[in-house]
């Protein structure tokens, strides 16, 4: 009888640890907090002080809402998650934390899913934890930071989305991630706004993505990615930014303006059928890619659909293994990529043009600028790129043609329509290391007296200073700024990020 009884006893343990791996709420439009669910039996949650600890998964059911303390630390169990099918309020007055309980064995975190799933995060702290949202409608995303992202929840992303509108991205911080910073799944289709936000060396694994890896928004769309730093570890697998569309999903807009892109393998690649335009963005020292054959352009565009629209202005390409490449493979190619139409003024194709190019190229096996490759056009469409300055002292056909392979190299490809270039105030543009923008101070610096002339992304001129050492940029706007500093009849030319 006994021997039945520890028998009999260890059922029950058994059958209690399986329920105990997940706690459902309710279901009948309750609202929780850490706190009540805390004294709820079941539900895996305890409380010491403002740390909650949770050892097993949370499903928030859809009519019901959690809503997460001020200054709360949630401390997740291994391969824990929450998921919310309802309403997630996720937004404490100041702060709070979702952290592992083990980095080795780290938690999952964060998890909306559903047509009813809705909520905003906000204030939080992501410690070796991560989010994804299955929303249908959106979620926003602001003043986050994530730190030491891990691959618990899925390999995509930081913060990864599902197929939605409206979500939004703001202010927010990505920091060491072993996955990729934001991401979105081949096949899934997701509006998305990322802005303002700060990326550092995500994907430390140095697997082979991007620290942005995002597919076409298609009829979900726009996606818009705007004044962002997206800074790499010169690590020789990580990209900056992929956009693309490889399974044939429906096209959509992509606008990706006013960001820095740094010290990556590459720094962007847009790929498959889009419409896009890629205006005041600084693609700088993208080139750690150790073959030359396989990746190191600061902007990529490949297509084979004739379906990718690009369109490409006042962009500072600067220390990659390429400048611009553009591979239109099969019959269709590309369907354009203009980086420069300026007749007529009036065409729906007008683009002034406006891209900068310094210090690109290689020898064939490493990055080496001696040998220049501004603008590789690996395609047999024809591509406009005028008023653009190229990484030679003259602005010549003669002198460009040195910088630009095309059709005048291969006649199987096409031809690049390169004049007139860029103006011809700019045609002594030199790179002076020693004039330099100070990030902190806000400051343009010149050894030595200069005439500084700053003009705005729409070519506007906004600061004409003579006879200065330093201008302020502190009162301007935030956006991408060009910069003339002009010193002993030569010009130095600088892209600004304010």
């Amino acid at each position: 009888m006994r021997k039945s009884l520890l028998f009999l006893l260890a059922g029950c343990l058994a059958v209690s640890n399986v329920t105990a791996q997940e706690y459902k709420t309710p279901g009948n439009k309750v609202s929780l907090t850490f706190t009540s669910l805390s004294e709820t039996p079941g539900s895996g949650v305890t409380k010491l002080g403002d740390t909650f600890y949770v050892s097993n998964d949370i499903t928030v059911l859809e009519t019901d809402t959690l809503t997460i303390e001020n200054e709360a630390v949630l401390t997740l169990s291994p391969k824990v998650q929450i998921l919310i099918e309802g309403v997630g309020n996720f937004a404490p007055a100041d702060t709070a934390v979702i952290m592992s309980a083990d980095d080795t064995a780290g938690a999952k975190g964060l998890r909306f899913s559903g047509d009813n799933a809705s909520g905003t995060v906000k204030n939080i702290g992501f410690e070796t934890t991560a989010l994804l949202s299955y929303a249908s409608n959106g979620i926003t995303v602001e003043n986050c930071t994530f730190n030491r992202a891990n691959g618990e929840m899925n390999s995509t992303g930081a913060v990864s989305f599902g197929p939605s509108v409206n979500n939004v991205i703001r202010n927010c911080r990505f920091l060491e991630g072993t996955v990729p910073a934001i991401g979105t799944g081949a096949n899934i289709a997701a509006g998305i706004l990322i802005e303002n936000c700060y990326f550092y060396d995500n994907n430390t694994i140095n697997a082979n993505k991007p620290q942005l890896n995002i597919t076409t928004p298609g009829a979900n769309g726009p996606t818009i990615i705007r004044n962002n730093e997206i800074i790499g570890n010169q690590r020789d697998k990580v990209g900056g930014v992929a956009i693309s569309n490889m399974l044939g999903l429906e096209m959509g807009e992509v606008i990706f303006e006013n960001n820095l892109i740094q010290d990556h393998r590459y720094g962007m690649q847009a790929m498959g059928g889009m419409y896009i335009t890629i205006k005041d963005n600084m693609f700088i020292d993208n080139r750690y890619d150790t073959n030359p054959m396989t990746g190191g352009s600061a902007l990529s565009i490949t297509d084979s659909t004739g379906a990718l629209f690009a369109m490409v202005t006042g962009n500072l390409f600067q220390g990659s293994i390429w400048g611009i490449t553009a591979i239109g493979s099969g019959a269709n190619g590309f369907g354009e990529v203009n980086l420069g139409n300026i007749d007529p003024v009036d065409s729906a194709d007008y683009n002034p043009g406006g891209n900068v190019f310094i210090d690109n190229g290689n020898n064939g096996s490493v990055y080496d600028p001696t040998v220049p490759y501004d603008l590789y056009n690996n395609s047999t469409k024809t591509i406009y790129a005028q008023c653009n300055t190229w990484s030679v002292a003259e602005q010549t056909a003669e002198e460009i043609e040195k910088v630009i392979f095309h059709k005048n190299d291969n006649p199987l490809l096409g031809e690049v329509i390169f004049m007139p270039a860029g103006p011809a105030s700019v045609s002594g543009v030199v790179n002076d290391m020693s004039v330099y923008y100070d990030s902190v101070t806000r400051n343009i610096v010149s050894p030595g007296t200069a005439n500084i002339t700053i003009y705005d992304g729409s070519g506007r001129m906004v600061v004409k200073a003579k006879a200065v050492e330093t201008v302020n940029l502190a009162s301007l706007p935030k956006g991408v700024y060009v910069v003339d500093v002009e010193k002993d009849s030569k010009v130095n030319r600088l892209k600004v990020l304010r």
